[in-house]
């Protein structure tokens, strides 16, 4: 995986936890994909772009808590769409093209384009999960 691919599967495993998520249970989040010396590195480079913002715990004092950005946190929720909110795959795709054109034209920096992108392929992925467990159906259109 790439240091840009890394970077951008981090952030998303921090989006998905709206109260933010602490190392130790982003390290369990990421266990065999990501090492926990490349987290604390991905981590020092996320807050130092302003992708990403610690806080620390209220209940232990020592312990950080990550959470994305607001640019991030937007693109993340623009972007997480449930392909059964759709009456049929087409509505679906095209209510994602025209989200993801919506963000990808606003002035964005570098990580947020990657991370758009990120969670643009990752709803499209979607599309393929449906129907794998042969319960799920879904009208072409």
């Amino acid at each position: 995986m790439s240091k840009k691919d890394v970077d951008v599967v981090v952030l998303d495993a921090i989006a998905s936890e709206d109260d933010g998520v602490s190392f130790n249970n982003l390290v369990r989040k990421l266990e065999g994909r990501v090492s926990r010396a490349t987290i604390v590195k991905v981590l020092r480079r996320l807050l130092r772009l302003g992708a990403i913002v610690e806080y620390k715990d209220v209940k232990h004092r020592q312990k950080k808590i990550y959470k994305v950005g607001e640019k991030i946190g937007l693109i993340y929720r623009e972007l997480t769409l449930s392909i059964h909110e759709h009456p049929d795959i087409l509505s679906y795709v095209k209510e994602l093209i025209s989200r993801y054109q919506r963000i990808m034209s606003r002035n964005l920096d570098e990580i947020s384009r990657r991370y758009a992108h990120h969670r643009a392929l990752n709803s499209f992925g979607a599309i393929l999960e449906v129907g794998i467990d042969g319960e799920d159906t879904f009208n072409i259109g």
